[in-house]
């Protein structure tokens, strides 16, 4: 019963990605920048904790 709602969720989530990557291309903009743009947050220190607080700050 789980295997198929986790199949149509990462086939919904792929959909989702595709229509972002669309929209990029069709207005010429990073899918970051529709999303609202780069955030930059004071204290942290790698790149990757950079990724993670801009996700969680929007």
């Amino acid at each position: 019963m789980y295997f198929h709602k986790g199949i149509s969720m990462m086939a919904i989530s792929a959909i989702d990605c595709a229509l972002w990557d669309l929209k990029g291309k069709y207005f010429d903009q990073p899918v970051y920048r529709l999303l609202g743009g780069l955030v930059i947050c004071p204290g942290v220190n790698t790149v990757e904790e950079e990724r993670f607080f801009y996700f969680i700050t929007k």
